[in-house]
């Protein structure tokens, strides 16, 4: 497994696309995204091998955890948008993990 601590800023609520519909609670928006409230310390599950947990909120940043195989990439937007331009910078260098 792989763990990454990403600093969001912005709404602390926070929000999976193509996931299944909440149950108790949650909302679906209109483009299809799932949107879920935590608290620190709560996570949220995609599927069996990826955890995403609420390390800490200060105003309005929220400081996630995200344990994953190392099979599948977790990038922040800017960043994912930037290796996709081919853009000179690599994944390791701006998202870095635990072994």
């Amino acid at each position: 497994m792989v763990y990454w601590i990403l600093d969001l800023s912005d709404d602390i609520s926070l929000a999976a696309s193509h996931l299944a519909p909440a149950t108790g609670g949650g909302r679906v928006t209109e483009d299809g995204m799932l949107v879920l409230s935590r608290k620190t310390e709560q996570t949220i599950m995609i599927g069996d091998d990826v955890e995403i947990k609420v390390v800490e909120i200060r105003g309005r940043h929220v400081k996630l955890g995200i344990k994953a195989p190392r099979s599948v990439s977790v990038h922040r937007q800017e960043v994912y948008e930037s290796i996709q331009r081919g853009e000179s910078g690599t994944a390791q260098e701006t998202e870095p993990h635990a072994a």
